[in-house]
């Protein structure tokens, strides 16, 4: 939520935005639209009026805003949403998904195993749009889901994948590996998940049929991971982690300034040899005119 310092900034991004995209709105009018768009965060809404700026045309709307908004928040549109949904026909399969598809998709369960496919999606995306509205009129962002397969291999793949990309917490990936994996720390301190062994003579897991999938909801984390870990690891292990991820930060930034000073280089390099080839052209052409 913005606070009031931040919805002036707001409604001042909104009406420069209006003007940088060849159109004008009033002050009255940005501060309406600021309300709406109230519940998200500054660095996000700086991404998606920047987004909008650069791809959309035409006049500046609450909707354009919105829909670049759902990609920073992870919010996929109806199709995305279809096909990611389709993975939960397996029931071996972990995939991650949100609540808002999960529940499109409970709208639409006994379709989707028929043979009418093309009906199935499209109820499935009116199902999801509606879903979306309803969400979006009442501020509320999508929360980040794990729907857990039988396939404990697979589980792993995929719970370790999305936490390494920041697209579940610590504490969600926990929850989801519970049973199949354990947090473990490189010499680094770096976290990562690894597989527990194989217990002999334990029964074997029951049928799809008689396990059903289980569902572990939790919030899209993004910048969360270090709060999740400090909150629920022991003080040790949380303290450990989070100076793991601020070396991590602090290497990436080092790299960015890096890469920032070699391209400068690059330019200097590359214009200092324009400026060599120039004058030696220039040096020639001197030379012919006076042979």
């Amino acid at each position: 939520m913005l606070a009031d310092h931040e919805i002036d900034w707001l409604v001042g991004a909104l009406v420069g935005t209006a003007e940088a995209m060849g159109g004008e709105i009033t002050e009255n009018t940005a501060a309406i639209m600021a309300a709406d768009l109230s519940a998200y965060s500054k660095p996000q809404l700086q991404q998606a009026l920047h987004r909008v700026r650069m791809e959309t045309t035409g006049r500046l709307t609450t909707k354009a805003i919105l829909d670049q908004l759902d990609v920073a928040y992870g919010r996929p549109g109806a199709d995305e949403a279809w096909a990611l949904a389709l993975q939960a026909r397996d029931e071996r399969a972990t995939i991650i998904w949100n609540n808002e598809i999960q529940e499109a998709w409970a709208a639409v369960g006994s379709m989707v195993h028929g043979k009418d496919q093309v009906g199935a999606r499209m109820a499935f995306k009116e199902a999801y749009q509606r879903v979306v509205l309803n969400a979006r009129s009442q501020q509320r962002l999508p929360q980040t889901v794990v729907a857990i397969g039988y396939d404990k291999a697979q589980r792993l793949s995929v719970v370790t994948e999305a936490f390494a990309q920041g697209r579940i917490g610590m504490a969600l990936a926990q929850d989801a590996l519970d049973g199949c994996a354990e947090l473990k720390f490189s010499p680094n301190n770096t976290p990562h998940f690894v597989a527990l062994p194989v217990a002999r003579g334990l029964p074997q897991l029951p049928s799809p049929d008689a396990q059903p999938v289980l569902m572990l909801a939790g919030p899209a984390v993004g910048q969360q991971v270090v709060q999740a870990a400090t909150a629920l690891l022991p003080s040790n292990v949380a303290q450990a982690f989070k100076e793991a991820v601020e070396r991590g930060r602090a290497n990436a930034a080092r790299k960015a300034r890096r890469a920032q000073a070699q391209q400068r280089l690059d330019r200097m390099v590359l214009s200092r040899r324009k400026r060599e080839a120039a004058q030696a052209v220039a040096t020639y052409g001197t030379k012919e005119h006076a042979a």
